[in-house]
């Protein structure tokens, strides 16, 4: 059964970033201050907020990377392409596609138990515009899929949609270590 999520990513520098997130009966927002990493469950009005780093850590380049990755949205880490390299099997160029009207090249990283496949925009910016996961370590392992589109590069972004205020009646909540079975 498909499930898509619609993701709305805002950016500014090394540690601003904001995800507005849609799907099927479920909305959700996620701020990263440099400092903090909260969640808000539109749905329920309720919030957890965690610390991204220990006090000592100063901002780096690899902020928001760090976000994303605590986030489950790794792909725009910034030490993704070394990481691909680092730790694929394999990596094979599967030549120009077009995706959504735009030439792309379509690279394929295997991996022991995924693959992982990428279009990447054949123009001046070369920016992500799909990827796929295939994770074949489970029976019938779980496929992700994301198609990236309108790009603004180095939007003009008020500060203030990187604060999260709660809104009136927001309960927090804890946040509880998943378990993996």
């Amino acid at each position: 059964m498909a499930h898509f999520i619609v993701n709305e990513v805002y950016m500014r520098g090394p540690d601003k970033m904001l995800i507005d997130s849609k799907s099927d009966g479920d909305h959700r927002g996620y701020w990263y201050d440099g400092k903090t990493i909260t969640y808000y469950s539109y749905d329920e009005n309720n919030y957890a907020a965690i610390k991204a780093r220990p006090r000592s850590w100063k901002p780096s380049r690899r902020s928001t990377g760090t976000m994303a990755s605590t986030s489950r949205r790794r792909f725009l880490l910034s030490t993704f392409t070394d990481d691909l390299i680092a730790n694929s099997d394999r990596i094979v160029f599967l030549g120009k596609k077009n995706v959504e009207g735009r030439d792309c090249f379509h690279i394929l990283a295997k991996f022991k138990t995924m693959d992982v496949q990428l279009w990447i925009a054949d123009d001046s910016l070369n920016l992500p515009v799909r990827y796929s996961i295939a994770d074949y370590d489970q029976k019938n392992g779980p496929r992700y899929e994301a198609t990236f589109s309108d790009w603004q590069i180095n939007p003009a972004l008020p500060s203030a949609i990187f604060d999260f205020v709660p809104p009136p009646a927001a309960a927090p909540v804890k946040l509880v270590p998943q378990t993996i079975k």
